[in-house]
């Protein structure tokens, strides 16, 4: 390696270490912004809209949260940490795997969840529509850092640091 006239080492092509850090940390902007656009945001379509139709809507029949919305959200969390653990070539295959068995807890609770609200919809007040609204909420809450983690594990994988 040789050294150019501000001193950063050139390397392959006349790429300075300094681009090559700069180019990864785009990168991991990059990766960030894709998560938290196709991850989250999409997740989070049916609790948006239903706050957007409950704003504009002159009637209060419709309550602001619904619980079958943070199912969605948390499905979409899980599946998404499913699909981004089997497509890296990590040497952890213990850690893939108890991530995947995380996720599918999680799907599994979900579905309960979205099973009991079902249920209430269908007999009303047999189910506490309250607590499972309010478990549905915080499940969501414990998926979001679960799937923070893994997509943050997943880049430094890639990165080459993990």
């Amino acid at each position: 390696m040789e050294a150019n006239a501000a001193g950063a080492f050139i390397g392959v092509r006349g790429w300075t270490t300094t681009h090559s850090i700069f180019l990864r940390s785009v990168n991991m902007v990059d990766r960030r912004v894709k998560w938290l656009a196709y991850t989250v945001l999409v997740g989070l379509i049916p609790i948006g809209s239903r706050f957007l139709i409950w704003l504009v809507s002159t009637s209060n029949t419709m309550p602001l949260f619904n619980p079958s919305d943070f199912v969605a959200f948390g499905l979409v969390l899980h599946i998404s940490n499913i699909n981004e653990i089997e497509h890296i070539g990590a040497n952890d295959h213990n850690w893939k795997t108890i991530q995947n068995g995380v996720s599918l807890a999680f799907i599994v609770f979900y579905g309960v969840l979205y099973a009991l609200t079902v249920m209430s919809d269908m007999s009303p007040g047999i189910i506490n529509l309250e607590t499972i609204k309010y478990s549905a909420m915080i499940l969501c809450v414990v998926s979001l850092f679960l799937s923070y983690s893994v997509f943050h594990r997943v880049s430094m994988i890639e990165k080459g640091g993990g």
